[in-house]
């Protein structure tokens, strides 16, 4: 039965672009489309490091895809496009810095927060683990609407996409735990009103787009496995929307099996939709206590009615492009790290990354879809060293930000 928490009206509050009146459908799905599907998880971190084979994987064979390679070529800060990006720096504070230039600005009237924000997939908003919705204005200065009834002691936002149906709905995890430590709580709560309902539990989820509801990765129940992982055979990646059915995607063999795990392989997952939710990409993170190396895993894209359209073993956490027609993540391979994107046509194409003391990670796009913005750990694993690539390859621009990067603010030019 559905559990449904009623909202508390409070005038004194912000009031949010997002809960204006509901636009026309042809309008909605416009701006989700046109959207940014950035997504930033830390636990990405962990993946990245195999090298990553350019098969694309459906249920029914193999199609290989052209991937081409390009040797490394490095410019200085001063021929980055002109942009201005938000970082989580390692005081957890966000701040401004410019690409071109590594002086920051340190948005301290946010306060400290207890984990990396999450960017919303319409790159609109960034949502704070402390029930905070986050905006910026063409100036880059913050625009903070509490949620509504959100008591961030027990409740704090999950996912690599923490809003849902067209950023009016918040996705919010009873679980303070990480992703494997079984399923708990998921709540969905009104932006607008604060009314929330739970109707589900799951390990790992992320809001879908398109409806109230989430893609979600399901834990195998406790008395059918001996970890409290998703496992094999009882495992699956969902999505549930309110008033529907749950349709199962995939199961953890399937996905076990694309990114070329034993279809026993205890593994995790993480859900990563697409700005308009018609794909989802599912980070497979294998458990390291089961004798796999935590290099193993990687990336399977699926559609909203589970057919698998791509697998990429050793692949990292992946960025969706603004219109959803691309996905850029970073791999490995014996020289190095690699930057790789595929798109929904089936086109494989791979640049290699400069050298680095640990996997890149955390990769945004820019608005207007021609750059992305790459981290890696640096000498002291603090996310500061970044570099930038252009969509179309060509040589990468090196430099420096006050953290990890979450979003652009503006299109690059």
């Amino acid at each position: 039965m559905t559990a449904e928490r009623g909202g508390r009206g409070d005038a004194r509050r912000p009031r949010f672009p997002a809960l204006d009146p509901e636009p026309p459908p042809a309008a909605r799905y416009r701006r989700v489309a046109l959207g940014s599907g950035v997504t930033v998880v830390v636990l990405a971190a962990a993946l990245g490091l195999t090298r990553l084979t350019s098969d694309l994987l459906s249920h029914r064979g193999h199609a290989r895809a052209a991937a081409t390679h390009r040797s490394v070529l490095t410019r200085t800060a001063s021929a980055a496009p002109v942009a201005t990006i938000v970082s989580f720096t390692p005081d957890q504070y966000l701040a401004v810095s410019d690409l071109r230039d590594t002086r920051s600005t340190i948005l301290s009237s946010l306060g400290q927060m207890i984990s990396l924000p999450s960017e919303t997939a319409d790159n609109r908003y960034l949502v704070t683990p402390n029930a905070d919705v986050i905006s910026f204005t063409g100036q880059g200065h913050p625009l903070v609407a509490p949620m509504k009834d959100v008591n961030a002691d027990n409740w704090s936002t999950v996912g690599s996409e923490p809003l849902a149906d067209h950023d009016r709905y918040a996705v919010l995890d009873f679980n303070e735990g990480s992703p494997g430590q079984g399923n708990s709580p998921i709540e969905i709560s009104s932006l607008a009103t604060g009314t929330a309902y739970a109707p589900w539990q799951a390990d790992a989820a992320a809001g879908d787009p398109q409806a109230i509801g989430v893609f979600a990765s399901v834990a195998a129940p406790m008395q059918a496995s001996s970890h409290p992982t998703n496992t094999f055979p009882d495992a699956s990646v969902r999505l549930l929307d309110l008033g529907r059915k749950p349709v199962v995607l995939a199961t953890a063999a399937q996905l076990n099996l694309a990114v070329h795990l034993g279809a026993g392989t205890s593994t995790s997952f993480l859900p990563y939709p697409s700005p308009s939710g018609d794909l989802v990409a599912v980070s497979v993170q294998p458990d390291v206590q089961e004798g796999v190396s935590a290099l193993a895993g990687g990336l399977v894209v699926l559609t909203r009615t589970g057919h698998v359209v791509a697998g990429f073993p050793g692949a990292g956490a992946p960025a969706w492009s603004p219109t959803g027609t691309s996905l850029a993540f970073a791999g490995g391979s014996k020289d190095g790290s690699v930057l790789h994107v595929w798109t929904t046509q089936g086109h494989l194409s791979s640049q290699d990354l400069p050298a680095s003391r640990g996997p890149y990670s955390d990769c945004i796009w820019s608005p207007n879809g021609a750059w992305i913005l790459c981290a890696a750990p640096g000498p002291h694993g603090n996310g500061q060293d970044w570099v930038v690539a252009s969509a179309a390859g060509g040589p990468m621009v090196v430099t420096r930000g006050p953290g990890l990067p979450i979003t652009w603010l503006g299109a690059a030019q």
